[in-house]
Order: C-alpha cells, then structure tokens, then sequence
C-alpha cells in the first residue's frame, strides 16, 4: 500500500505532534502531583528498582528464580496499590498520572511492532483525500446557496413540476448529509448539463466532511487518469490514488461518463465502484447519462452495478450557467 509522502509526512507530523503533547502534558501533571504528594517519587523509585531486578534476574541462572521473582512482583504490586490510594484519596483516577495517548494501542507511535497502526493509516488517507478534494470548489457549493428560484416551469418529458421536484430532491440530499453513516445507500445523479448535480453533491459532500467524515471528490476523468496513470507507473509513484478512493468513508464521483472511452479506463472505474460495494462503503455518482445512456457507454457489469445498487435521483431544469451569463 502506497500514499503520497506529502500524506506520509503529514501522517507522521500529527503522531508526533499527538505523542509529544501526551508526554509533556503527563511531565506537567506529574511534577505537579509529585510535589503535592513527595511519597509517590519514592513509590515510584521503589517500582524502577523492582522492574530492574527483575531484568537481572531473568539474565542469572538462579535455581529459585520463580519464587524470587514472584516476591518482586508482590512488591511491585503492593507500591502500585499504595500509588493508587494516594492518589484516589486526593480524589483522582488511579490512573492519572499515566501517559494519556490519543491511540492507547500504538501510543501515538504509528506503529504496532512493525505493522502500521489503523490510526496511523487513517491519517494517511485522511490526508490523501484532502489532496484529492484540494481541486474541488467546497466553499460556495453547500445547501444554503443551493437557489431554487432557477428551477420553474414544467418538464416536456415527464409533465413533473420542475420547482416543487428540485426543492424536494435538495432536501433529500440535505437529509441524507445529516443523517449519513457507513451505512446510507448508494446514489447516482443523472440529468441534464449544469442543472446543480455537482453543487448538490458538494454540499453533500462538504456537510459529511464537516461531521468528521473522511469524504473523497473527485471527476470521474481525474479518477481514471491517475489510477491508469500509476497502474502502468507513468503517474507520481508515491501515490494511490485507488486504495485512497476505495477506503474513503464516502467517495464522490462526478461527470462519470465524460472520461474517455478505453479498456483501461472502464476496468478502473469499474474496479472502484466493485470495491466500494464488497466493503459496503457508500458511493454517490453524478453523470449525464440516463439508464439507456448507461447501456450504450458501459459493459454488462457497470451497468449492472449502477442500476442494481444506486438509488437513481432525477435533476430536472435549464443548464444555470447559461442562465447566470445571461443576466451579466
């Protein structure tokens, strides 16, 4: 598994940032408790000296060894009981002078033996994300800027009233924000050019992100571009942009249809989304393209994935941007 080092170094910055800022704050806490309470230095002195003996005695051949060293152990527990009393009659947790890490299993290490800590890999993809999302324009596309008064009349087609239809489906997307988890279905957002699907799936995605949720955005031409790029290491080798999009809580594909249409491509965007879905993790895709549109652009088992698993959600209206030049 590869990242960017910029995520690398990011990742390992924070833990030690995290790691120092436990270790200074116990250090406080400590010289503060010690000076209140002078007989846990002593406490403490007498444990030091009993873990010590311990590892010279594990180094001797000593015929009595287990009794010896069940007697240090005694003394050792007996000084961490006293420790603590001192303590919990002063009215604190026994375990207050610990070291409080932000990950107990690592302890801000990143690192469990040789093996990465989830800790640690979850900053690297937190940050890989923030580099993918860095090209998205998160600050004006949210619910609250979504203007509705640009949707009216009503759709040849279907007959629907395109105001009441669009102010019905921002507030399904809204609730769907707010109400997100691991868990909330699969959407795809098909419809005609700049009728808000990309504004709606950035306030979706910018809400999500802000309840602390690891959300990855990204056009579907860009997606293609650099998981084919760094298959065949032509693209930056330090990164992966696939294992990235994969493992995002919430992945954001938009314009899918719009990338060009080769083997390579179509195999990555269909890998992403066959992946996202073996981990249940949920996808929202934006695209032109209707259900017959699918059909004629994708393989059997593109479609097959989009039809069968995405809640399907219809944009109707005139393209904005046409609308916005006009009224320059």
């Amino acid at each position: 598994m590869s990242f960017s080092l910029t995520a690398y170094e990011k990742a390992e910055q924070q833990k030690r940032a995290q790691q120092n800022k436990a270790e200074f704050e116990a250090a406080e806490i400590y010289e503060e408790i010690s000076a209140r309470f002078p007989e846990i230095v002593k406490i403490d002195n007498e444990i030091k000296s009993a873990c010590a003996e311990i590892s010279k005695l594990l180094l001797t051949a000593n015929a009595d060894i287990d009794t010896v060293l069940e007697q240090i152990r005694q003394r050792v527990e007996n000084a961490k009981q006293k420790r603590s009393r001192i303590l919990m009659s002063a009215g604190l947790e026994r375990d207050y002078l610990d070291v409080h890490y932000s990950c107990p299993k690592c302890y801000d290490k990143g690192l469990i033996g040789e093996k990465r800590c989830e800790c640690f890999i979850k900053l690297i993809r937190k940050y890989s994300v923030e580099e993918i999302n860095r090209s998205a324009n998160l600050p004006n596309c949210d619910f609250e800027h979504f203007d509705i008064s640009y949707y009216h009349g009503t759709d040849r087609a279907s007959g629907i009233d395109i105001s009441r239809h669009m102010n019905t489906l921002a507030a399904s997307c809204k609730k769907y924000a707010e109400n997100f988890t691991l868990d909330s279905p699969n959407l795809y957002f098909y419809g005609g050019t700049g009728i808000g699907k990309t504004h709606l799936s950035l306030s979706i995605a910018k809400a999500v992100a802000l309840r602390g949720f690891i959300v990855a955005y990204a056009s579907a031409c860009n997606i293609v571009r650099d998981i084919v790029a760094e298959t065949f290491n032509r693209g930056d080798t330090t990164k992966n942009t696939e294992d990235t999009l994969i493992h995002a809580e919430l992945l954001i594909i938009d314009d899918l249809g719009a990338e060009m249409k080769t083997n390579p491509n179509e195999s990555a965007m269909y890998n992403l989304i066959n992946s996202r879905m073996n981990l249940n993790l949920p996808t929202i895709v934006s695209s032109n393209l209707n259900k017959s549109e699918l059909e004629d652009r994708y393989e059997d088992r593109m479609i097959s994935r989009i039809l069968g698993n995405f809640d399907r959600k219809l944009f109707l209206g005139s393209d904005i941007r046409q609308m916005r030049k006009k009224k320059l």
